[in-house]
Order: C-alpha cells, then sequence, then structure tokens
C-alpha cells in the first residue's frame, strides 16, 4: 500500500521517525535501474595528483549498487572494473535492458580550484511526462545537498551529453564534487562521503520511482 497523500503509509504503531526506515519492504522495488561509472580505461576522467576520477565513480557506484540490490531492485553497471565502454554502449546497455533509471556518476573539476559543491545534468525533453531526466535531477540534486551539505549548483540542461541523450528512461549525470579543490577531494577520497553519496542517490531513485 502506498499512500497517495504524499507521506509515508503508516507501518503498523510505529512512531513517526521509524516509519521511512521500511519504506522499501512496503513498496517492493521490482524495477531495473542502471549505474554507469563514468570514464574508466585509458579515460581517466579528472586527475588531482595520484585520484583519477574514474576510480571515484566506480566506488560510488559499487555502494549505491549494494544498497539498491538489498531493495530488491535488478542493478547493472555499465562497467563493474576499470575498462573502456564507449559512450554509445552505455546507453544502449540500458535500453536493452529497458531499465527504469540510468544514473551516470561522475566528479567534477574546474580551472577554479575554489569551485566546490554537486550539481546535476540532464538531457532537456518533453516535460508533461510523469518521471524524466529533468524531474530526476530535481530529486537527486536536492537529496545530495541535504545529505552532504555542500555548495548546491542546481541542475543543468545538457543537450549535447549521449548517455543522457540516447537513454529511453529518465536519465541524469551526477557531479558528486570537485576534485581540484583541495577539501573536497580529501572528502571525496573517503569511504564516509562515498557512502553519504550513494545513500542520496539511492533516496533519489526510491523517490523517483514513487512518482
Amino acid at each position: 500500500y502506498v499512500s497517495t497523500t504524499g507521506e509515508h503509509p503508516v507501518i503498523g504503531q510505529q512512531n513517526p521517525d521509524e516509519q521511512e526506515i521500511n519504506i522499501e519492504k512496503v513498496l517492493p522495488m521490482k524495477k531495473t535501474i542502471v549505474l554507469d561509472p563514468g570514464h574508466g580505461g585509458s579515460n581517466p576522467g579528472a586527475v588531482a595528483g595520484k585520484v583519477q576520477e574514474k576510480d571515484l565513480n566506480l566506488q560510488v557506484s559499487k555502494i549505491l549498487k549494494g544498497m539498491l540490490e538489498e531493495a530488491g531492485m535488478t542493478v547493472y553497471m555499465t562497467r563493474s572494473e576499470d575498462k573502456d565502454v564507449g559512450l554509445y554502449t552505455r546507453a544502449d546497455i540500458a535500453n536493452h535492458l529497458k531499465a527504469d533509471l540510468f544514473v551516470s556518476i561522475h566528479h567534477n573539476a574546474s580551472p577554479d580550484t575554489a569551485a566546490q559543491g554537486l550539481m546535476t545534468l540532464y538531457y532537456p525533453s518533453s516535460s508533461y511526462q510523469k518521471m524524466n531526466g529533468q524531474k530526476l535531477a530535481q530529486i537527486v540534486q536536492k537529496n545530495l545537498v541535504k545529505e552532504l551539505k555542500t555548495k548546491d549548483w542546481g541542475i543543468f540542461p545538457r543537450p549535447n551529453l549521449v548517455v543522457t541523450r540516447q537513454t529511453n528512461m529518465p536519465a541524469i549525470i551526477t557531479e558528486l564534487g570537485f576534485m581540484t579543490n583541495k577539501a573536497e577531494l580529501e572528502k571525496l577520497v573517503t569511504y564516509q562521503f562515498q557512502k553519504q553519496a550513494a545513500q542520496a542517490l539511492y533516496a533519489s531513485i526510491i523517490e523517483a520511482l514513487q512518482q
């Protein structure tokens, strides 16, 4: 049973704080999610010292995959190791699987070393759909900012990015922080941050699937 009022369904006589914990038990998530750890192989993505973006992307994706599978979802990753995967191939994988959502995980870089914070990118498409890239981006950005408490750059329409343009389902690219900012990079490499980021993405996926 899922309440249509936007509130979480009441489970037994628990207090309100405990209700959210069991949300996936109330709503069995027989959904297919494709996670796309950006870059890989000969394409490291952003590089800061010895840290390569491709590795951070994969670490967060693996943590998130475990969380989603625990909630009963079928999860595919476009790569589960350090290898090259073409952008069109990534989109093709998701389309072939008829995935419900596509979440591409990246980390940012900027010539401005003071820049830090979060942004989410999406392909601008028709807005009448119940769930689309823009709506998914709004949910993801909101939850990431709430969980990670860092600067909110907002969401950006990007018509030319292959993985969000070629996918047939709601799709976003999340940029989890700036590797070019020394203080932020120190956080990005920690398991604590990676788990928090995965938790926020997990909450976003659950929220989007309930819409």
